[in-house]
């Protein structure tokens, strides 16, 4: 007889959701404009770069939501009933351990810290004041980390400010040490249904989509997903019903705001029916395709390729 059987959750693609390393964290980071692990993977480098998420920390962080609860004293009640508890307050926090010390960061972690008018370049100090305005608080704090497959989860906090003592230390031979407890913080009353923090899951978008059907000049398309920041190959067939060929046409990349990222055609060819392929840098996602005409042409159709749009490597 063989041994027992094990039952266990243990599979191969779970380790693929393990979370990795300490992650970072990022203050004033717009998550309405991050819907993909791709997206989020450039916005975090570009910081990174630039200097302006938190800083380096040490010992890793800790996520924590305290809620306190309240069951009603009931006559007759022998269990725990579901929907008899009532959440009386919640309150969100993330903890780390800076160690690197910046004029930005330091104000991150003080929240009460004013520069002074007489800053210059080469030399910066701040006052620390004992009232706390709107200016104390960041509009949001985001950790950032990543999975064992190269996706991402991100702990957003809005309103965060750090509630915790400040205790910078600093010792011989090691580093200096500054310790924050930011907590997020509600708006107002009409939020009160949900607490002030949100977690995301960032995956990868797809990077090549396909669009059905034929369009005029100047419709704004659909398409079937967003597709994150990157140099997109856009594939096209013009059918020109009036004016001169050769044709010029122009390619509008856009999301819900406007424009991302434009691109030319020139269509050398005077038939009627002519497929191009034109390469457009997108700085940003997108979800939309527009195609206008610039000279040559004032009414034709458009339909696309298969695949339309197609990331390049």
């Amino acid at each position: 007889m063989g041994a027992p059987g094990l039952t266990s959750p243990i599979r191969a693609q779970g380790f693929e959701n393990l979370q990795l390393n300490a992650g970072v964290f990022v203050p004033n980071l717009d998550m309405s404009a991050i819907n993909s692990a791709q997206t989020m993977r450039a916005k975090v480098a570009a910081r990174i770069a630039a200097g302006t998420t938190l800083g380096m920390t040490s010992g890793g962080g800790t996520f924590t939501i305290g809620r306190e609860t309240r069951l009603p004293d009931v006559d007759g009640r022998r269990y725990l009933h579901k929907g008899a508890q009532f959440v009386d307050s919640m309150d969100g926090s993330l903890t780390s351990t800076l160690i690197e010390i910046t004029p930005a960061n330091w104000q991150y972690v003080i929240g009460t810290t004013e520069p002074l008018a007489s800053n210059t370049a080469t030399k910066k100090a701040y006052k620390i004041k004992t009232m706390l305005d709107d200016d104390a608080y960041l509009n949001n704090i985001v950790w950032v980390g990543d999975t064992a497959d190269g996706q991402f989860v991100a702990i957003e906090f809005y309103n965060a400010l750090n509630t915790a003592d400040i205790a910078f230390t600093f010792q011989d031979k090691n580093e200096g040490k500054l310790p924050f407890e930011l907590h997020a913080h509600q708006d107002n009353v009409l939020t009160y249904d949900v607490a002030p923090v949100r977690v995301h899951f960032l995956d990868e978008a797809e990077t090549t989509v396909t669009i059905g059907g034929t369009f005029p000049l100047l419709a704004n398309v659909n398409l079937p997903t967003i597709l994150p920041a990157g140099t997109y190959k856009i594939n096209l067939m013009l059918t020109n019903h009036q004016g001169a060929l050769p044709c010029r046409i122009q390619l509008h990349l856009l999301d819900d705001e406007g424009t991302v990222a434009n691109g030319n055609i020139q269509f050398q060819t005077t038939s009627q029916t002519v497929y191009q392929s034109a390469t457009v840098v997108a700085g940003r996602e997108f979800n939309k395709i527009k195609v206008a005409f610039t000279s040559g042409t004032t009414s034709a159709t458009v339909r696309f390729g298969n695949p339309s749009i197609q990331l390049q490597e």
